[in-house]
């Protein structure tokens, strides 16, 4: 995998992150689409980077912004 679509976003601005809890967005790749989850991430979402339908997002771009 070398991009991404973002599909639909789980989270928004404001929300809260739980590590193992947060369904972050459904990312669409040439193989599959998945649902991204926090891992190793909590705090509050501060800003989202690509809106829904963004297309090739380079594998390793960051998405969003997170917060304590």
């Amino acid at each position: 995998m070398e991009t991404g679509s973002i599909i639909q976003w789980g989270i928004k601005v404001g929300d809260e992150v739980i590590e193992g809890e947060t369904a972050i967005a459904e990312i669409e790749t040439d193989k599959a689409t998945i649902t991204f989850e926090a891992t190793g991430i909590e705090g509050y979402v501060a800003a989202i980077l690509y809106e829904e339908g963004a297309k090739d997002i380079k594998l390793g771009e960051p998405l969003f912004i997170v917060v304590e």
